[in-house]
């Protein structure tokens, strides 16, 4: 069986299931009745937990808070994180505090993202920190001669468009096994349909019916699923999904033109993905970061 034309990493949320019709799912081979039962029975085979992500403007950011862009918590004794001379970019900071629990993810401290501000999405440098004690008593300001560098990179092409408060939410998604043939060929047997349609039928619901959203500890969303091959078996955790996600219509926008939030070539991600060993040790220095987009 062909199996390149379904993303086998692309997740769809357990409350879209019910919305499977014939009206969404173009030119479907397999009843929608019978397609909802065979997504459902894949989903809670194949589910997982995730931190599903919001991001809003909030001008009341304070530096301890979870957002993405904005000032980064930097506490007495703390060095800022350079590269090549130049100092990074905070693009996201996650005060687990703030966020619903997820099993092996911090349930205290806050997690920093920097990244470089050259080409490609800062994926050239990129360094993580994690703080175990996290207070505003304890928080010191940026040097003057650091926030100069940083607001000229701020009108460079990075992918966050200003600064934005995360909140997050438990969200189950699924992703498909890479090597799915046989499940293919026992789901047709049960349900009486033919193993070729039901991976056409539920790539099409996959496709039809998947919110890509910002989010970490499920399954990743890879437009490209090759972008992300030489470390999956052994950096497995997603750590980080940060995803290009536009205003709605009446949404109070932090700079009055400007229509992103994040932006990843318009459509794509970034991603950062971790050992689950490593993250259980709250070791963050050996994390990959990369984006891919359409």
């Amino acid at each position: 069986m062909n199996t390149s034309s379904c993303d086998a990493t692309t997740p769809l949320h357990a409350e879209n299931i019910q919305t499977i019709n014939d009206d969404n799912i173009p030119d479907n081979k397999i009843p929608a009745d019978i397609l909802q039962k065979i997504i459902g029975e894949l989903m809670m085979k194949y589910k997982k937990d995730g931190v599903l992500l919001n991001l809003e403007v909030d001008k009341k950011l304070t530096p301890i808070n979870s957002c993405v862009g904005g000032v980064p918590y930097f506490p007495k004794g703390m060095e800022y994180p350079m590269a090549d001379g130049q100092p990074l970019i905070l693009l996201c900071q996650i005060n687990y505090s703030e966020m619903p629990k997820l099993a092996n993810f911090p349930t205290e401290g806050l997690l920093q993202f920097f990244i470089g501000t050259g080409n490609y999405y800062g994926t050239e440098h990129s360094k993580l920190i994690y703080h175990k004690t996290v207070s505003l008593e304890l928080n010191q300001s940026v040097p003057q001669s650091i926030t100069d560098v940083l607001k000229n990179a701020l009108k460079e092409d990075l992918p966050f468009k200003g600064a934005f408060r995360l909140t997050g939410k438990i969200g189950e998604t699924f992703a498909l096994p890479e090597d799915r043939d046989t499940l293919f060929e026992k789901l047709a047997m049960k349900y009486s349909v033919n193993s070729w349609d039901i991976e056409d039928d539920v790539c099409k619901a996959t496709d039809s019916l998947t919110t890509i959203k910002s989010q970490y500890g499920g399954c990743p969303n890879f437009i490209d699923e090759n972008v992300y091959e030489d470390d999956r078996n052994t950096k497995e955790v997603l750590l980080l999904q940060l995803a290009s996600e536009e205003y709605k219509r009446d949404e109070p926008r932090y700079y009055k033109n400007e229509w992103s939030k994040v932006n990843y070539c318009q459509y794509g991600s970034g991603f950062f993905f971790i050992n689950g060993e490593k993250l259980k040790k709250l070791e963050f220095d050996d994390v990959t970061y990369t984006y891919d987009c359409d």
